[in-house]
């Protein structure tokens, strides 16, 4: 399985790791682009208030 040299790639789980593809950031246009953008906007826009996010920033409480 090629992890392509990323430490983070190469921490993930055997049962993840097959989904891992090369990609051709070259074949992208700006539109595939603006429709990812657009994706990762709305799954951040959800996943914020559901996912859990350890040791995030903006779950500790202030200590002040």
């Amino acid at each position: 399985m090629n992890t392509y040299n990323n430490p983070v790639l190469e921490k993930l789980p055997l049962h993840l790791k097959q989904y891992l593809v090369e990609q051709q950031y070259e074949r992208y246009t700006p539109i595939d682009q603006a429709v990812w953008r657009y994706v990762m906007r709305q799954n951040y826009s959800y996943l914020k208030d559901v996912a859990y996010y350890p040791l995030h920033s903006r779950h500790k409480k202030s200590r002040t």
